[in-house]
């Protein structure tokens, strides 16, 4: 099988448990016209070894360096278009789990019916809360300044050590009506850990995902993309996936809340930033972000 209809892009970073569980889970499925391509995002620690036993029956591309959730997906994302050239691309991070054997056909019938450019299935995370649509992306350039004034004062109170004083009590709520769950919805914004991107939406963009963020902030730019150029987004419950989220995150942050809450208000900062800067060129008529 030269050319499967459907690659898998898993982006590793050092949590070398979650990348495993993950292949194996689509392994173990035997899912026929797919391919696996692992993108080794430079742990450089003991887990590049681990991965290149496995290089036998599925892809491996090694970075030297950690490049990031935006420019680590699309390397993957590329290598697969080069080699294989399929007709989706099914990109996961490595703390999400499969266990659909009928995911092609499944996701084949959707493009027929909707002809998508990106795909999101229905994300089960560990408390049993689906996470899509994702209503918490940020839509209005007015959402996105409140929210980084927000980002930078919780920035500030945690670099002084403060924030576990002044903070009040965390919401998780979303807007969500009941049928969101078991309807398909078109041109809703769509959850970051697991993307179906078609054949056609990989071949429009050279980037997939926008580069100028690092970690934070690749559902908004998807959002405005999809927005400015008139794309396509399908949401479907017919596709399940769970999603333990923010494994890596805390595997590499040892559950340390405040080290870890300065990495995300940081590059969520820096991510919205660009973001904005994006929205004024674009409205300016100067260059898009291809």
């Amino acid at each position: 099988m030269d050319n499967p209809k459907l690659v898998f892009v898993i982006l590793h970073y050092k949590n070398i448990s979650d990348t495993l569980e993950c292949i194996n889970s689509i392994r173990s499925l035997n899912i026929m016209d797919s391919k696996i391509v692992v993108v080794e995002n430079g742990s450089l620690d003991s887990s590049t070894e681990v991965l290149k036993k496995y290089l036998k029956s599925i892809d491996v591309v090694f970075n030297n360096n950690n490049y990031g959730f935006a420019k680590g997906n699309n390397t993957g994302i590329l290598y697969a278009k080069e080699k294989y050239n399929p007709e989706y691309y099914f990109v996961i991070n490595n703390d999400i789990t499969i266990e659909d054997a009928n995911i092609v056909s499944e996701i084949s019938k959707i493009y027929n019916m909707y002809e998508f450019d990106v795909l999101g299935p229905k994300i089960i995370a560990k408390n049993g809360i689906n996470q899509n649509p994702n209503y918490l992306v940020l839509k209005t350039t007015k959402d996105i300044i409140k929210h980084l004034i927000r980002l930078m004062i919780i920035n500030l109170l945690n670099t002084l050590g403060l924030y576990e004083i002044f903070k009040g009590e965390k919401s998780t709520k979303m807007a969500r009506k009941k049928e969101d769950d078991d309807s398909v919805l078109v041109g809703v914004p769509l959850h970051g850990s697991a993307l179906i991107f078609s054949k056609k939406y990989v071949e429009k963009y050279e980037k997939p995902f926008n580069e100028s963020t690092f970690l934070f902030g690749e559902e908004e730019f998807l959002f405005y993309r999809k927005n400015r150029d008139n794309l396509n987004f399908v949401y479907t419950p017919e596709i399940i996936v769970h999603h333990k989220e923010d494994a890596s995150l805390n595997n590499i942050y040892n559950n340390s809340n405040r080290e870890k809450l300065n990495f995300v208000t940081r590059n969520s900062i820096k991510s919205l930033i660009q973001l904005l800067l994006l929205k004024i060129v674009n409205k300016m008529g100067g260059r898009k972000d291809e």
